[in-house]
């Protein structure tokens, strides 16, 4: 089992990091390792150009191969889709994804969005 974990950290600035891979865990496993993740960037203390930067928040999103994708692109568009719907659910969030996502992709490659 492949499972792709997409996340943006949330500051005064935004950084989008793109990609972890986790193998050989589970769906569980990989919504705890994310959720540990999550809870280790909000205790980070940033400098940057000596101002110490507000929290910081994690959303991130987690696709599962096979069930989502057969293929690293598929994943990597599907675990995408998860952690847009995690921001736009409030942000600082894990958000498996599911048959929205699925769909919404279906619609974008037909064209129809």
């Amino acid at each position: 089992m492949l499972l792709l974990v997409t996340f943006a950290a949330e500051t005064n600035f935004p950084f989008v990091g793109k990609l972890l891979v986790l193998t050989d865990t589970g769906t569980d496993g990989a919504i705890t390792r994310a959720a540990e993740l999550r809870q280790r960037v909000r205790k980070l203390s940033v400098n940057f150009r000596r101002q110490i930067l507000g929290s910081i928040s994690v959303s991130i999103g987690v696709a599962i191969s096979p069930l989502h994708a057969h293929d690293a692109a598929g994943l990597l568009r599907v675990a995408d889709r998860a952690l847009y719907r995690a921001k736009r659910e409030g942000r600082d969030r894990v958000v498996v994804a599911d048959a929205r996502d699925l769909a919404e992709g279906a619609i974008a490659e037909a064209g129809l969005s």
